[in-house]
Parts: C-alpha cells; sequence; structure tokens
C-alpha cells in the first residue's frame, strides 16, 4: 500500500513561527502499523499492545521511547513529519519490541538479544539501537564565556550560576590562573 502523507501547517500568531502538526492519515498509519503487530504480539508471545497509547510529543535527538508502566509510546513529531516511512516501519516497531520484550522478560537488557529476537520477529530486519535521521536538539543551551591567560572557555549556565553564588571557582587546566568572564 502506497504511503500518502498530508502535512497540515498552523501559524502560531504570537511568535509568527509556522508548526506542522501531524496528519490524521498519519496517525491512521501508525494505529494500523500497531494492530499488525499486535496480532503478531499476541500469536508469537501472548502479549496484548492494543492498548498502547502512542503519542507524538517527543522533542530532540530521541526518535522514539517506550514507558512500559504507563503503556506508552511517545514518537519524535519532527521526525513523524519528516520521515514518516521510517518511523511507522523502524522506530515504532523498535519501541514496540522494547514494550514486548518487557512483557514477557523484565530483567532482558534493553538492547540484548532478547529484544533483538522479538524485535526480528516483529519483522525488523537488523534490529538497531540508533537511528541516523537528522534531529534539532530540544534545548538551545545558552554558554557564558571565561577567560584565563591563555584561553577562552565556554561555561554552562549552571557552571556560570555557581561562580555568581561564590559557591565555586574554576581554574584553567593549562596555566592554573583562576578563570574569569570574559
Amino acid at each position: 500500500m502506497a504511503l500518502k502523507y498530508i502535512i497540515t501547517i498552523c501559524i502560531n500568531i504570537n511568535k509568527g513561527k509556522k508548526l506542522q502538526e501531524i496528519s490524521s492519515y498519519f496517525k491512521h498509519e501508525i494505529i494500523e502499523k500497531r494492530d499488525e503487530l499486535n496480532r503478531l504480539a499476541q500469536s508469537k508471545f501472548g502479549v496484548d499492545i492494543s492498548n498502547l497509547k502512542i503519542s507524538y510529543n517527543l522533542k530532540g535527538q530521541r526518535a522514539g521511547i517506550v514507558n512500559p508502566a504507563k503503556k506508552e509510546i511517545r514518537l519524535n513529531k519532527e521526525l513523524c513529519i519528516k520521515y514518516p516511512k521510517k518511523m511507522i516501519n523502524e522506530v515504532l516497531v523498535h519501541e514496540i519490541a522494547h514494550f514486548v520484550t518487557f512483557s514477557i522478560s523484565p530483567n532482558a537488557k534493553p538492547h540484548g538479544k532478547e529484544w533483538k529476537y522479538v524485535a526480528r520477529t516483529l519483522g525488523l530486519d537488523n534490529p538497531k539501537t540508533t537511528h541516523n535521521m537528522p534531529t534539532t536538539k530540544a534545548r538551545k543551551v545558552k554558554g557564558y564565556f571565561y577567560k584565563c591567560g591563555c584561553n577562552t572557555y565556554k561555561l554552562s549556565s549552571i557552571r556560570h550560576n555557581r561562580i555568581k553564588r561564590k559557591e565555586a571557582e574554576y581554574a584553567c587546566k593549562y596555566c592554573g590562573e583562576k578563570l574569569r568572564k570574559a
């Protein structure tokens, strides 16, 4: 079946940014894939995943994550929009394999032999632990520049605030001089 994806674009009036939303067609395809995998998981492992909730609110560099206790899979919204086929056929299967593995063997390693067996059984030819889709980081980390006699360093806001509160001092690892605000 050929997949067609329609992306709805909404304008955020407050910020003037275009926000893309997940199409109802894509969500329907996700549910169809989950139901297909449910039939397989039930017949091969006796695990029912029909009540597994799927949300699209994950940000950052992860493509997906499963929380077995909440019976929930969170998928990266940005990647669902940019790479819908990969998200359905690889990431969703990957996360469902985690859920099934946890259900039958709670102490199994996250990407161990049990998970690989389940992933292959559910249709992943070559189960991988990471994806190769380009992502944007969830947070932009502000840095503060400090200098010594020989170099300039970018410190995190945590270290910067420790210096401001006089809780810590940092020195150059080369010349030993105390760092000061650049």
